[in-house]
């Protein structure tokens, strides 16, 4: 058998392949025979800011619309407040023994917690990291001993265009980041990220809504 007729044949096999799975992929997705992938795929897409068409480029706008609402976090039965990690001269207590002056909390790396006995690798003092995973997924787990280090941060460019968490960490010369809140979207899903969703407070300032008109943080409008 000549070259050029082996070459047509793997060329028509992988053509008929690449059908089948196109096929099969519009019929999961799509059309929702698998209504687990969909909404997985679903909202995997509409958390992105660049890749929503992904989603609405083959399931249905109303589709979208009833596997967001349905998987949307009702956070309708509770209220911000503040509250206090350690209250003052209130000693400290680390596997049943108490630690009464806070400049001696330095020793509960040595004498209590050993993290490393937990998989944990540690990237300079305080901070720690360790791989886990688990049915089709893999993360990094970060463990920060004083929590002061961790901070809000936004983008500079509030009510106007979102970062990627990623340009957040490098702005703030930080270590690590984790996208802490969502924001609104547009009309056809053509959000820039620039609006947050529901209350945001950077440094004691409350970012938005841009002013407190007394109004819950579930159902405040940005002024």
């Amino acid at each position: 058998m000549k070259a050029g007729k082996i070459c047509m044949i793997v060329l028509k096999v992988l053509l008929i392949l690449f059908f089948i799975g196109a096929i099969s992929f519009y019929l999961l997705i799509g059309v929702g025979l698998s209504s687990r992938l969909q909404t997985l795929w679903v909202t995997t897409a509409m958390t992105t800011m660049e890749h929503k068409w992904l989603a609405t480029s083959i399931v249905s706008e109303k589709k979208i619309k009833e596997i967001i609402d349905k998987n949307k976090v009702d956070d309708s039965g509770y209220e911000s407040e503040i509250i206090t990690l350690v209250k003052e001269n209130e000693p400290l207590v680390y596997d049943g023994e108490i630690i009464v002056d806070m400049n001696d909390v330095i020793v509960v790396e040595q004498n209590y917690l050993k993290y490393e006995r937990q998989g944990y690798t540690k990237l300079e003092e305080g901070l720690y990291i360790k791989e886990v995973s688990g049915t089709g997924w893999r993360g990094d787990l970060m463990l920060v001993e004083d929590p002061l280090r961790v901070s809000l941060v936004d983008t500079p460019k509030q009510f106007v265009e979102g970062w990627t968490v990623k340009k957040m960490v490098e702005s703030v010369g930080g270590i690590a980041g984790i996208n802490g809140g969502g924001f609104h979207d547009g009309p056809n899903y053509d959000s820039n990220g620039g609006v947050p969703a529901g209350l945001l407070i950077e440094n004691g300032v409350l970012v938005s809504p841009k002013k407190y008109d007394g109004c819950t943080y579930q159902n405040c409008q940005i002024l």
